[in-house]
């Protein structure tokens, strides 16, 4: 036996369906008309909506969706292996950010007979994630050129890593470094220090600004 609640509810279907047919039993005059701003209104819309290139939005969305869930899904991997200078630079592009984008210039100051006393060099420098990366060149006080690689952390203002000759990066000269960035983000001044097979222990400025 139909209970109360679905009598009514039957009852009201009857009575929705009755209203909707008896509506084309009205008279014309007293059916709902628009008026010419409504009209003109509607129109617009549907003009608008047949304006939009909707196969070029709904591709755009997909590819946006697309690239969002691959860089989820290989943060934690690229962070794994962000730790290599080559791959900094290979995949800086995936989490541009600031501050480091475009060219900075590195400053680095040396008690040497090989070396000029203060080296400067411009030079880009990338990003991943936190890790940093940028390469100096250094002309040497025979005329010869020798790079440099610096490859290291960024957290809160301190970047703080290493540097090694990338010839021999195992067995060349090499050391550690720390430069803290300003409150503008613009520029940073700290210490490198650096350590070779002879014992040899030396340390001094280093400075970088962007251009």
């Amino acid at each position: 036996m139909p209970s109360e609640n679905t009598l009514h509810k039957s009852s009201m279907i009857c009575t929705e369906k009755e209203m909707f047919s008896t509506y084309w039993l009205l008279p014309k005059a007293t059916r709902f008309k628009p008026s010419g701003g409504e009209v003109r209104m509607l129109a617009g819309i549907w003009n608008w909506l047949l304006d939009i290139d909707w196969i070029a939005l709904i591709s755009g969305a997909a590819l946006t969706t697309l690239g969002l869930g691959v860089r989820i899904v290989m943060r934690e991997p690229l962070k794994a292996i962000a730790s290599d200078a080559r791959v900094i630079r290979w995949l800086w592009w995936l989490t541009p950010r600031r501050p480091f984008r475009g060219r900075w210039e590195v400053t680095w100051k040396v008690n040497s007979t090989r070396f000029a006393q203060v080296n400067v060099d411009a030079v880009p420098v990338y990003q991943l994630f936190s890790s940093v990366t940028f390469r100096t060149t250094a002309v040497l006080v025979d005329g010869s050129a020798e790079d440099c690689v610096f490859i290291g952390k960024l957290h809160e203002r301190n970047l703080t890593g290493r540097w090694y000759n990338p010839e021999d990066e195992e067995r060349g000269y090499y050391g550690v470094y720390q430069i803290k960035l300003h409150a503008g983000l613009k520029s940073g001044k700290g210490a490198w220090t650096g350590f070779s097979n002879d014992g040899n222990i030396q340390a001094d400025e280093l400075s970088m600004r962007r251009l």
